[in-house]
């Protein structure tokens, strides 16, 4: 993956507090994601006892994640900036038209 943006390093760019609560916010949505995804595979798929062990520690709320956690998915979230980055600039050359 790349953790370059601008040519910075991106964990150097989310420390104001408004890009901040922004990491925070599409962490949680890629946690949600996850979640969502896990369980209909854990449905579908025979895992190992350990990674169902594991996943079920995980299933819960972002907000009681530990710090470590977390940190996973925003390591995650950050890399769809750009997409949403993208998208917002098809968006406004749609919009245009």
């Amino acid at each position: 993956m790349v953790n370059k943006f601008g040519g910075k390093d991106i964990q150097d760019l989310i420390y104001s507090r408004e890009m901040s609560e922004l990491v925070e916010e599409i962490a949680e949505i890629e946690h949600n994601q996850w979640m969502r995804w896990s369980k209909e595979l854990a449905e579908k798929e025979l895992l190992t006892n350990a990674r169902l062990k594991r996943w079920k520690k995980l299933w819960k709320p972002y907000n009681e994640l530990t710090e470590e956690q977390k940190d996973q998915d925003r390591a995650e979230g950050i890399y769809l900036v750009p997409a949403f980055n993208k998208f917002y600039e098809i968006m406004e050359k749609e919009a245009k038209k």
